[in-house]
């Protein structure tokens, strides 16, 4: 009961995005690199 599942989805949209930024920030360094 202390984890609803409305707080579920909205929980992995913001994961995805997070996961894509530092995807994006991991290739942009190693290109410089």
């Amino acid at each position: 009961k202390s984890v609803p599942i409305k707080a579920t989805p909205p929980t992995p949209a913001p994961t995805r995005m997070a996961v894509f930024d530092e995807e994006s920030a991991a290739e942009d360094e190693e290109l410089p690199f």
